[in-house]
């Protein structure tokens, strides 16, 4: 935690235990992605505005889950997904059979879980370098609770269980953890059953923001 001076209008300095991050969206330049959070003096006391100003203009088109497992999608053309990550597996190295210049060519590959509203999961799996660093962040992130964007990921039917299952498309395919998307920021709240995902509260000397991407 560190302090920092507000001026109200007429030069009078607030002082406010933010968290440096913040500090830094309210000062430094916006950018997509970003949040713009706004301070105000209401009756001598520094508040934060409860609304975020979450960057929503994202390409993504977030497709449904049923939808998938009932296989209105096919391996045509890549789809966006967005979910709770349920789980992720060890890394393992695998014969790439799309490989074609060269036999026995090896690659790393992890299988994930992630989880919609309604409790539905899908199977996905990522190869190549894709999935060491879908690995990793998520090693990092330890205990941390997270919310998946996938950008351009592909549907394929299992054909030993016959089951709708997802697998990255080779280069374009793009993964975020807790991305500042309002989007997320929804699914969040839904899915912990909160009225407000970003819990801002202020006594006029302190906030506490419950929310770490």
């Amino acid at each position: 935690m560190s302090s920092s001076s507000i001026k109200d209008q007429v030069g009078t300095t607030k002082k406010d235990e933010v968290k440096e991050d913040l500090l830094q969206i309210w000062s430094g330049p916006r950018s997509p992605g970003s949040l713009a959070a706004r301070g105000e003096i209401r009756g001598g006391n520094t508040n934060l505005q409860r609304s975020w100003g979450v960057i929503t203009d994202h390409y993504m088109s977030f497709k449904n889950f049923r939808s998938i497992m009932n296989g209105v999608y096919t391996s045509n053309y890549p789809i966006d997904l967005l979910g709770y990550l349920d789980g992720v597996g060890e890394i393992e190295v695998v014969t790439d059979h799309t490989f074609t210049l060269g036999d026995n060519m090896q690659t790393s590959r992890v299988t994930f879980t992630i989880k919609d509203l309604e409790g539905r999961t899908l199977e996905c799996e990522a190869r190549g370098v894709l999935a060491i660093q879908l690995y990793n962040k998520w090693w990092r992130h330890g205990g941390t609770e997270t919310f998946i964007t996938m950008s351009d990921w592909m549907v394929y039917t299992d054909r030993g269980t016959n089951e709708m299952k997802i697998k990255d498309a080779g280069g374009i395919s793009r993964f975020e953890f807790n991305a500042l998307y309002q989007d997320v920021y929804e699914f969040r709240a839904a899915y912990f059953n909160e009225s407000d995902p970003t819990r801002i509260e202020s006594d006029g000397s302190s906030v506490e923001l419950d929310w770490s991407p």
